[in-house]
């Protein structure tokens, strides 16, 4: 177990639920539990290594991103805590964080 705490915002728990339900609706089932394990292991391997995300801006050194097959996992770290913020498809407007 990591000694890094992984919360999730409550925007990035609606994005996994509307990825999820995407997902299920276009590909069936075995492809949303697949695309579920695929996001749970990319959460966990941003866990256990906190700053394999780019920076996102030279002005904060909190904020990353990590490119996850087809969606920009959005998260910040800080003071042993990974906060997943957002999980966006590349082609939508990025928040400002």
């Amino acid at each position: 177990m990591s000694p890094i705490d992984l919360v999730f915002s409550a925007e990035a728990g609606d994005d996994i639920d509307s990825i999820l339900a995407y997902t299920f609706d276009t590909w069936g089932s075995a492809q949303e539990v697949t695309y579920r394990l695929v996001l749970w292991n990319a959460f966990r391997r941003i866990q256990t290594f906190p700053e394999i995300g780019r920076l996102v801006s030279e002005d904060r050194d909190d904020l990353r991103e990590r490119i996850l097959e087809h969606h920009i996992i959005l998260y910040r770290y800080h003071e042993n805590t990974v906060t997943i913020l957002r999980i966006l498809n590349p082609r939508r407007k990025r928040p400002s964080q």
